[in-house]
């Protein structure tokens, strides 16, 4: 037997920064939204272990397609293409049927990740589309597609205003 494939990519990205990375293997199917904290390496071929885990994972979940976002457009927190990101962010989020926050917990202390965070998190809000997160098979929530414990994704329905409020909101008043 020969199967044959196509996978179509789109990278949105300038000088070293990504702003959104679209991948599609079969259009029949749902388009996921992924947000991730930063940007790792692809040119649309060669994919990085954090672009590669979601494919499979979305593959296995039933989907078609997905656009990858993150909370900041380079390896570095801070950067200063908030408008250009969060541009690219509104118009995966409009293309997408579900969304998936896999930002993870590892920038927490961070101001400027906190407020990124919270400021994506306000988008999440207004949208009536699912909005899931990657769990553990205790119920954990909240995991980065790197975390060697869920590479294999559960996907847990997230309450964004809970979560905002619960966990972001008490970090930024801790600070």
């Amino acid at each position: 037997m020969i199967v044959k494939n196509t996978l179509k990519t789109e990278v949105s990205c300038e000088e070293g920064k990504r702003f959104y990375l679209r991948i599609e293997w079969n259009k029949e199917l749902p388009c996921a939204m992924v947000i991730m904290m930063m940007a790792g390496y692809t040119d649309g071929i060669s994919f990085d272990r954090s672009t590669n885990l979601c494919i499979s994972n979305l593959v296995r979940l039933g989907y078609g397609s997905c656009y990858i976002v993150n909370l900041f457009s380079s390896g570095e927190i801070g950067e200063s293409d908030d408008e250009e990101n969060l541009k690219a962010i509104k118009t995966s989020l409009s293309k997408a049927d579900d969304i998936i926050y896999a930002v993870g917990t590892g920038k927490d202390g961070n101001k400027k990740a906190v407020h990124r965070k919270i400021e994506v998190l306000k988008l999440l809000q207004n949208t009536q589309k699912k909005i899931y997160c990657i769990a553990d098979s205790q119920g954990k929530m909240y995991y980065h597609p790197l975390c060697p414990k869920v590479h294999e994704w559960i996907l847990a329905e997230m309450d964004v205003t809970s979560f905002i409020h619960d966990k972001v909101d008490g970090q930024i008043q801790g600070h």
